[in-house]
């Protein structure tokens, strides 16, 4: 796949011609005003000029499909979701993740030692992301070392994977303000393309999804979902191995049949529905294109073995108007694909592995599945603390440049999050226990979950004292989801991590062994001792919590 040039001449003239206009603006209360709308036209112009090639013709095989296909039955299947949000999501995502290694659980049936503490991380099977999550999701893909029960046992982290996760967090930290922007308003080079080129670097190192391929078929990844979304046609857009019928399922039509039919004709209702599984209705607004299937204006599709892992990655974190859309050439076609953020769609990851997993519960009916969502996107400001001294509306946008977007998406959010609420409800309530939404467990952590009565931090990088209970959640609340976190915010993003791996592990291991509910605190469990080595983890990873005697 190659960069092409793009005819930005006119545009660029017109951006350049504007901006020039815009900074020499007479009038006093609009100089702000100005330089805002000169910075925009910049960022357009930056957006604009870039378009890649993607091979179209027949869909891409791969091995790991194969291998995903004979897998045994019995086993559950496990996933986690990374959401977007900057590095914010992508730290707390890699703290996570380490803590996550020394989280003991019971080998469920249909794996080598069922029965036996394992880390958890081993029996993660999936892992969707959604922009900036995606960093974290592709490096943890192509780099993890797998094994990771061996971080179960010893006082301390076997160096290997101390050595890894090191890496990993100071690559989440990335400054991508700088390949972004450093020197781009003088060349007006593509940020797209040193957005790309960062990826690549910094995450993946010239991987293709053949060499993922790879790693998933045998078993040192996780199968990965990158999400973005298709612009022109406004539909989430995968980017996996997985063949794209695997998340073909009418949501709508399922949770309708769980709120309203009557239970003596559930069983009837659900195999109506499973027999339709495999006959997938593309033109479904919920049911996500990607490279195997999507419309441009016609159907068509990528042979995505030799796509590079870093312009999925680029798309599912293209933020609009400052990256994205990216512009990409099909070959035989004039008509260009645009991929923009997948937060646009979708800011948790969840719904693609969501779809995924109802599918394999609707064919599976012994099966209990588990998604953890890592929602560390930022929270919608309600109360207009970044515009409250703003008087005229070019100074609100500069100020607050996504409110707009983020009231849709919260609105979005909440109704979508209020119709599973529904839809669980009357699942577990009124209807047959062994439902398919009945069995899908979703556990989410969050950065804004940290809840101490107060909270003293004292690094190189930062000194402050935290004396409530209030101010200790806004300052996890308030965690900027910038390109590079310093000082107090980097410390708040561990602490938040540990915080929220030592609320919800019991509820995760519980998936693992629901007896462990029935026990007082697990002391006859099978991951009792190794329990221990959890706790004792998160203390050494964050002793200001064990000063606040958090625990």
């Amino acid at each position: 796949m190659s960069e092409q040039g793009s005819d930005c001449t006119p545009l660029s003239n017109a951006l350049l011609t504007l901006a020039q206009r815009l900074r020499r603006g007479a009038l006093r209360h609009a100089s702000h005003c100005a330089s805002t709308l000169s910075g925009i036209a910049a960022a357009t112009l930056l957006a604009a000029c870039s378009s890649y090639t993607f091979p179209s013709g027949t869909p891409s095989t791969y091995s790991s499909n194969a291998v995903q296909a004979s897998q045994s039955a019995s086993r559950p299947l496990v996933g986690m979701a990374i959401s977007g949000g900057g590095n914010r999501s992508a730290l707390f995502a890699a703290y996570v993740l380490e803590l996550f290694g020394s989280l003991p659980v019971v080998a469920p049936l249909g794996t080598a030692t069922p029965g036996r503490p394992i880390s958890f991380l081993d029996s993660v099977g999936y892992l969707s992301s959604v922009s900036s999550g995606s960093f974290a999701a592709s490096y943890f893909s192509m780099h993890g070392i797998g094994d990771y029960s061996e971080m179960l046992t010893g006082k301390t982290v076997p160096v290997r994977y101390e050595q890894f996760f090191t890496e990993f967090k100071q690559r989440m930290n990335f400054n991508w303000k700088l390949a972004l922007f450093e020197n781009k308003l003088f060349t007006f080079s593509s940020n797209a393309h040193g957005w790309t080129e960062a990826i690549d670097k910094q995450l993946v190192q010239g991987a293709t999804f053949a060499d993922l391929d790879k790693r998933e078929a045998s078993g040192a990844s996780p199968y990965l979902i990158l999400n973005a979304t298709h612009y022109d046609t406004g539909r989430r857009f995968v980017m996996t191995t997985i063949p794209n019928r695997a998340f073909c399922l009418n949501t709508e039509q399922l949770a309708l049949n769980v709120i309203y039919t009557p239970a003596e004709q559930e069983q009837r209702i659900d195999n109506t529905q499973t027999a339709k599984l495999d006959q997938c209705d593309h033109h479904d607004a919920l049911t996500p294109e990607g490279f195997d299937n999507f419309w441009n204006p016609e159907e068509q599709s990528i042979q995505s073995a030799q796509v590079p892992l870093s312009h999925a990655v680029a798309a599912s974190g293209a933020f609009p108007l400052i990256i994205g859309p990216i512009a990409y050439r099909l070959t035989g076609n004039h008509e260009l694909l645009h991929l923009v953020d997948g937060g646009v769609t979708d800011n948790s990851g969840v719904e693609s592995i969501q779809q995924l997993f109802l599918r394999d519960l609707l064919k599976n009916h012994a099966h209990r599945d588990l998604i953890v969502s890592l929602d560390a996107s930022l929270p919608f400001n309600a109360y207009g603390t970044t515009i409250a001294d703003d008087r005229w509306p070019l100074s609100m946008f500069a100020d607050d440049p996504t409110r707009l977007s983020d009231i849709q998406e919260e609105r979005a959010s909440t109704y979508r999050r209020d119709l599973w609420n529904v839809t669980t409800y009357a699942a577990r309530t009124l209807k047959r226990a062994d439902g398919a939404v009945t069995r899908l467990n979703v556990v989410n952590l969050k950065p804004d979950d940290l809840n101490v009565s107060s909270l003293q931090i004292d690094t190189p990088d930062c000194h402050i004292h935290y004396d409530s209970a209030q101010a200790v959640y806004t300052a996890a609340r308030d965690i900027p989801t910038a390109y590079h976190l310093a000082g107090c915010d980097l410390q708040l993003v561990r602490i938040a991590a540990c915080w929220s791996v030592h609320q919800h592990a019991r509820q995760i291991q519980q998936f693992f062994d629901p007896a462990l509910a029935d026990r007082r605190r697990g002391g006859d469990s099978a991951v009792a001792d190794a329990s221990g080595v959890l706790a004792s983890r998160i203390q050494d990873m964050c002793p200001e919590l064990v000063a606040a005697h958090a625990f």
